[in-house]
């Protein structure tokens, strides 16, 4: 999967550390013929004797300056790699996390809303941000331990030319050590995957506490609310703990091996055999690169494991999201100058059945109320006009075409849509209006973002708050009242010049002021565009020209205000009159 995001930027970086690696080699084998001329014993070490017949045909002369020479431009071209490698590898890093969130983003913004409905905010907040950081931080891990196998195996051949016999000792070691790990490392695999659902758990834990503030401070039920996260703040710290503890044992092990194992090595070289101190020093020195890169395998492989959740996190969305992503952006442009239709459409959600053989027409510049109890279908109705949802028999149509042949998309830029909880973001009342298409400095922007303000009745509030439209209004608008929000929310649906724009119980938490000029708004509207107006409140619908009343998932009448309050026995009558309306 790694291979996948980074493309070929994965095997330059490991020619990258291959190269620095080799270098590396240089320098350390350079040191064989100095530290044997310190001590005198260069004729009687042929291994030395070759290093300086290689640098002879390299037309280097052995002397101890040219040596340090060697040594010192070796270590400085070793660092600068290791500069390049290891800012090549941040720049991938990068890259990977703006790739995958972007990924991620786009294909949130196209799933259905079948798959959204059985998502929390808290998983989709999760998936974004704490697991992409962990695929990365896991790709940053795999890159270290590339490091290590690169590095170790070309010490390999120099330490198997020199000490055969040593250096498989030294591979035995290490591979028993990474055995051993090995029951540590498979349980932090499953502690970081058990991380990954308890993370998610608690981020949307806590965004539904952030989010009904309010609710739970009037009610006095912040401390069961409160306790409810701190559970999952239990439950998630006792995972990572878990995690934690297990790397300390297989950190805590790995320079102690590396120690006793050279410390071995120097006494059974120079006291038992009496072999050249400096052969052996260089010989350590190999061994002792080569160990720590074999021995920091299991730390690197615990740190690896720590963060795995993340990429099976990433890469179980990509692939259980795919099949609900909407269809591309092609089809033919949706024209609502024409008439909208519902014929014959019935929709059902699993087992059970919602709507039943509904027929509707939506002419252009009409007013047109849907009504009916709560349940009744009206919400379910609005999700398959606008193609979140499609209709399991029947058609939905604009003009002659059918939406399966319409690019969705295209038809959505053209809907504006008001809903009974107004969607205001954490930003300016500009920010709010024009949803960031406008900065303050673009005149002719903020003069539409102006123009759709005062259509919807917030020009005159919006200009006496403390910076105008540039005024922040809060988390969800925190800072303004709930007609406030409305009619901001209205604003930025008629900024966008919608051919359709449907109300969705729109004035069901309005006061009596509020919901006036909700209604002056929609009057102004009248004729110059198409209004769909979903409600259980039927003063909302006097002024229509036409109103279907829904029940149990079918429309049962339709007509005017007029026609079906004068209509003995109708049921819009006696909805009416349960709510007190009068001719």
């Amino acid at each position: 999967m790694f291979r996948e995001h980074a493309g070929w930027r994965l095997p330059a970086l490991f020619a990258l550390i291959l190269i620095g690696g080799l270098v590396e080699a240089v320098g350390i084998l350079t040191l064989l013929p100095l530290l044997s001329a310190a001590v005198g014993d260069t004729a009687d070490n042929p291994f030395a004797a070759s290093v300086v017949t290689v640098l002879q045909s390299a037309g280097v002369a052995p002397t101890i300056l040219n040596l340090l020479l060697v040594i010192v431009v070796a270590f400085a071209l070793r660092g600068f790699l290791v500069f390049i490698s290891t800012y090549f590898m941040s720049i991938i890093v990068v890259d990977i996390r703006r790739r995958v969130q972007s990924d991620l983003t786009r294909r949130f913004g196209e799933m259905e809303l079948s798959y959204y409905v059985n998502q929390t905010a808290g998983w989709f907040n999760n998936i974004l941000i704490a697991e992409v950081a962990r695929f990365v931080a896991s790709m940053r891990s795999f890159s270290l331990l590339s490091v290590s196998v690169i590095n170790a195996l070309v010490l390999l051949p120099i330490a198997l030319s020199m000490k055969p016999e040593v250096t498989l000792t030294i591979f035995v070691v290490g591979g028993l050590t990474l055995i051993s790990m090995r029951g540590i490392i498979g349980r932090t695999a499953v502690y970081s995957r058990e991380q990954t659902r308890l993370q998610g758990r608690l981020n949307s834990t806590f965004i539904q506490l952030i989010q009904s503030f309010i609710y739970l401070k009037a009610t006095g039920s912040t401390r069961s609310a409160n306790q409810h996260v701190i559970n999952s703040i239990q439950s998630l710290s006792r995972t990572e703990l878990r995690i934690r503890k297990l790397a300390a044992i297989i950190v805590s092990v790995k320079d102690p091996i590396a120690v006793i194992v050279l410390a071995g090595f120097i006494y059974y070289e120079v006291e038992i055999l009496g072999g050249s101190l400096a052969e052996v020093i260089v010989v350590a020195l190999v061994l002792y690169r080569m160990l720590t890169q074999l021995v920091s395998l299991g730390p690197q492989l615990q740190v690896f494991n720590q963060t795995i959740g993340g990429v099976f996190a990433v890469r179980e969305v990509i692939a259980d999201i795919e099949p609900h992503l909407e269809p591309g952006t092609h089809g033919a442009r949706a024209d609502l100058d024409q008439p909208l239709s519902a014929e014959n459409v019935s929709f059902s959600h699993g087992e059970t059945a919602i709507l039943h053989h509904l027929d509707a027409v939506i002419r252009p510049n009409e007013t047109v109320g849907v009504v009916g109890e709560s349940g009744s279908g009206k919400t379910t109705f609005f999700h398959l006009l606008t193609g979140m949802l499609r209709p399991n028999d029947g058609e939905i149509r604009i003009g002659d075409t059918p939406y399966r042949d319409l690019d969705m998309a295209e038809l959505r830029n053209q809907i504006g849509y008001v809903t009974q909880d107004p969607v205001i973001f954490d930003g300016t009342a500009a920010d709010n209006i024009s949803l960031w298409q406008c900065t303050p400095d673009d005149e002719a922007g903020m003069e539409q973002v102006r123009a759709a303000a005062r259509l919807a009745r917030c020009d005159g509030f919006i200009s006496e708050l403390g910076n105008g439209y540039a005024t922040e209004v809060g988390d969800r608008g925190v800072r303004l009242s709930g007609g406030e929000r409305q009619r901001i929310a209205i604003a930025r649906e008629l900024y966008k010049n919608p051919r359709l724009l449907i109300f969705d119980e729109a004035s069901s938490a309005l006061d009596a002021h509020s919901e006036q000029y909700l209604q002056d708004s929609i009057e102004s509207m009248h004729g110059e565009r198409t209004v769909l107006i979903i409600t259980h409140r039927l003063a909302s619908v006097r002024d229509c020209d036409r109103i279907y009343v829904f029940s149990d998932g079918r429309i049962v009448e339709e007509g005017s205000f007029e026609t079906l309050f004068h209509t003995p026995g109708s049921r819009f009558r006696s909805m009416c009159t349960e709510q007190g309306i009068t001719a």
